[in-house]
């Protein structure tokens, strides 16, 4: 992190490069702030990389603001950061990155090399497409001499149409032959010791000599295919015997605008000059996972070839009345979303999959909305190539409304009836998962304490992102929901008022040091991470109606393995145990209360 100070005449720029992550860091950047020359004016502070920033620095640019808000200016390039300190009442400008360029694929035509050893890839890839009309072929190029022990009772083009068969409901297998026209919602599988070409429609079949050792060869079906389909193309190597086959028919599909993608284990020597196609449509892509390949490929034919007679469901996302909707077809389908979300798992290792449908879809197309995205490839491309848009994404999965003392009723029962029982254990630990900006953890602390009882508990608070996380250690909170804050404490059987337990300037409320020292936060995923102690109390309220049941399932397990023998769950009023685990490891406290009990 860097903290640059330029004084010139009677205005201060001071530049943050980095996150401010380091006490000494914070406190350049708030002595900088409080202490400047007479002569200086104006203030202009610019935030470059922070997508958050400690308390003690949001207090120092309340406080310049308090003495003359013209004398301060705030600016961010990252809109989490904006967000937030809107919500904190901080006047900021957005700087806007430069737009990156949409590539709409326009796409109907795949083209996959691969050797023999890798014929489940092969079959895992044509598995995953969904339905459209596009047509594919395939190279499939015979096993090494190491590999070839069964090579003379079956050909690789027939072991090849033996599995795909297998694998797929929605396109027909063909072997070609001479002079075949080319259909629709078709894979063609090359054959045996022919190179097959492509030229007016047609597929040529011919016995030339070997192309870089091989026949077939992945370079003379690519290099037709570019000349006859151009930006229409995607081509795939999975892998090739000869190091140097696809290499030059990659290069071909780069220089007429088509789209190449390269497995990781390909070994293909392109050069870094190769990555930046010649063709200002192109796009290339070297390294991949064969998760990635996947989402490309579904994405690319789904967006760019016309949808086939009968398809997969599809989920329709509405447009809010807050969003700006594109003109590109408003629906994706579950395959796409699952290729996506095993993507995003095999690149950044975060695990979407148990998120429930709609939730996934309507976020989805939030995020491209915002973005100005026109379509599923694109905004996959990107997410896939550009960690600042993942993390776009990433913030709005782990986005949840949250407020303090919210559903009051639910909390009166604990005040009363659960929460006291606690007091019998001898060192009481209450977890809260999936806690996001942490109002509901806070309420908690106010309620324990005024039962007695903080002194005596440790409370964890847990999420699955930093950001949420961030504020809610800080314990800055917006002013606008202060009335309903007051209202629902009361609801909640408050003893005192809400505002004992914040310090309000006007600009944001910062929750207690008292409430806020009783609190450890830890970053964790309820899917991925499991348990980490055992607890007295556990309360997940409206995070569980996001995932599917399975992952429920999985969530109930964890929960049950991490509650003590005679402790409280607690889920959300529109959460209940639907399923067949759940039920079998909890009981409910009282009808309809959401407060549940481990079995015996």
């Amino acid at each position: 992190m860097n903290v640059t100070i330029d004084d010139r005449g009677a205005l201060r720029r001071i530049a943050i490069i980095g996150k401010l992550e380091t006490r000494t860091s914070c406190e350049s950047l708030i002595i900088a702030l409080r202490h400047s020359p007479q002569h200086i004016r104006r203030i202009e502070v610019s935030f470059f990389d922070a997508m958050s920033l400690p308390c003690a620095v949001v207090e120092a640019l309340a406080s310049k603001l308090l003495g003359d808000s013209s004398k301060l200016s705030v600016q961010t390039y990252h809109p989490y950061l904006a967000h937030y300190l809107v919500r904190m009442g901080i006047p900021v400008s957005m700087i806007a990155s430069r737009p990156i360029a949409n590539r709409s694929p326009q796409t109907h035509i795949a083209l996959i090399g691969a050797t023999a050893e890798a014929i489940e890839k092969t079959a895992a890839l044509i598995e995953a497409l969904p339905p459209s009309n596009a047509t594919l072929f395939i190279i499939q190029q015979p096993p090494t001499a190491r590999h070839s022990n069964n090579a003379a009772q079956t050909t690789p083009e027939f072991r090849l149409d033996s599995l795909l068969k297998t694998h797929n409901d929605h396109y027909q297998i063909l072997i070609p032959s001479q002079l075949s026209q080319i259909q629709p919602q078709t894979i063609y599988i090359a054959p045996s010791n022919y190179h097959i070409k492509i030229a007016n429609g047609l597929l040529y079949l011919t016995r030339d000599r070997k192309i870089a050792d091989a026949r077939p060869s992945i370079d003379a079906l690519f290099k037709s295919a570019a000349l006859e389909f151009g930006a229409h193309l995607i081509g795939i190597i999975l892998g090739a015997h000869a190091k140097t086959d696809g290499s030059e028919g990659v290069r071909a599909l780069l220089r007429h605008g088509g789209i190449a993608l390269i497995d990781a284990d390909a070994g293909l020597p392109f050069e870094t000059e190769n990555t930046h196609p010649p063709h200002a449509d192109a796009l290339f892509f070297n390294g991949l996972s064969l998760p990635e390949i996947s989402s490309f490929l579904g994405s690319a034919l789904s967006c760019g070839s016309p949808k086939p007679q009968a398809t997969l469901p599809t989920i329709s996302i509405p447009a809010t009345p807050t969003e700006t909707t594109n003109n590109h077809d408003n629906t994706l389908s579950p395959i796409l979303i699952r290729n996506f979300l095993t993507a995003l798992y095999a690149r950044y290792g975060y695990d979407f999959l148990g998120y429930q449908e709609k939730t996934l879809a309507r976020r989805i197309q939030h995020v491209m909305n915002a973005l100005s995205i026109p379509d599923f490839f694109e905004f996959q491309r990107r997410a896939l190539t550009n960690p600042d848009v993942f993390q776009r994404f990433f913030l709005e999965m782990s986005i949840d409304v949250t407020r303090f003392f919210r559903h009051p009723q639910q909390l009166r029962l604990l005040r009363e009836e659960i929460l006291p029982y606690l007091d019998s254990f001898p060192h009481p630990r209450i977890w809260s998962a999936g806690c996001a900006t942490g109002e509901e953890v806070f309420s908690l602390a106010i309620i324990l304490e005024e039962l007695g009882m903080l002194d005596k508990i440790r409370i964890f608070a847990t999420d699955i992102s930093p950001h949420a996380l961030d504020q809610a250690y800080a314990g800055l909170f917006p002013t606008a929901n202060l009335e309903q804050d007051r209202t629902h404490y009361l609801e909640s059987g408050g003893k005192r008022i809400f505002d004992h337990y914040v310090a309000n300037n006007n600009f944001f409320l910062k929750i207690s040091e008292r409430l806020r020292e009783r609190v450890l936060f830890h970053q964790h995923s309820l899917v991925q991470d499991g348990v980490f102690n055992q607890f007295e109390f556990i309360i997940c309220r409206n995070v569980l109606i996001y995932f599917h049941t399975e992952q429920q399932d999985k969530i109930m397990r964890h929960f049950a393995n991490a509650l003590h023998p005679e402790g409280f769950l607690v889920l959300g009023p529109q959460e209940r145990l639907i399923s067949n685990v759940g039920k079998s490891l909890f009981r409910e406290y009282l009808p309809s209360s959401r407060v549940y009990r481990r079995k015996s």
